[in-house]
């Protein structure tokens, strides 16, 4: 399998085209450290843009655990994520278990010219999917909206990746009155709702999670 080192990615919601030369200076970017490359055909990666793809469980499990980036000063693992590219392009995708895509990222301009001169070696591969044509929906949320939203669902799936019920039960307690429910039920109700309705209760777990983050990151130092 080839990999690419050493990348910045902006990960925005998979229905988003947002191009490098859009990035806002306040965006959080993330260090990938290590990350998968497949070169694909040109209609490959229209149909990749243009609909919400569904990938095979057999390319789930190749790309299982591949990713590697830094959070926080540590290294962790993207459970699915990989880069492909044609001879024009290069994306990155996330995707869940069940091979929906979730995010994606361009790439900085001199990254992916660089990257694109190891696409033009590679041979092109066949990668199982399904596509379902996405339903396009009025932009409600503003740019920073959408950005907030994107860094709140990010961090609810690290959460749940890492089962960090703590810290899930203390967002919960602080802002619904339903008790007795389980880890994936408190998961599922916040994470839909953030998902269907982005409001200030969303921008307030914002907060907390950056000022738990700030306290965590102090007092390693």
């Amino acid at each position: 399998m080839i990999y690419v080192y050493d990348i910045l990615l902006n990960w925005f919601e998979e229905k988003k085209n947002i191009e490098f030369f859009e990035w806002d200076p306040k965006d959080e970017l993330e260090h990938i450290k290590r990350i998968p490359l497949f070169r694909v055909t040109k209609e490959t990666m229209k149909e990749f843009m243009k609909n919400t793809i569904f990938f095979s469980s057999s390319f789930l499990e190749k790309i299982k655990n591949k990713t590697e980036s830094y959070c926080e000063g540590e290294l962790g693992k993207i459970p699915y994520a990989f880069l492909i590219g044609d001879k024009e392009t290069v994306l990155a995708f996330e995707c869940n278990e069940k091979g929906q895509t979730l995010y994606r990222s361009h790439l900085l301009l001199e990254e992916e010219e660089e990257v694109l001169e190891f696409v033009l070696e590679l041979e092109t591969t066949t990668i199982e999917y399904k596509k379902v044509k996405r339903k396009e929906s009025p932009p409600f949320l503003t740019r920073k909206e959408q950005k907030n939203r994107n860094y709140l669902l990010k961090e609810l799936l690290k959460i749940k990746r890492n089962k960090e019920e703590a810290k899930l039960n203390y967002l919960y307690a602080e802002f619904y009155e339903e008790k007795d429910l389980s880890f994936e039920e408190k998961f599922e109700k916040i994470y839909q709702s953030t998902f269907k309705n982005f409001s200030k209760k969303q921008e307030e777990m914002i907060k907390i999670l950056k000022l738990a983050s700030k306290k965590r990151n102090q007092f390693l130092t």
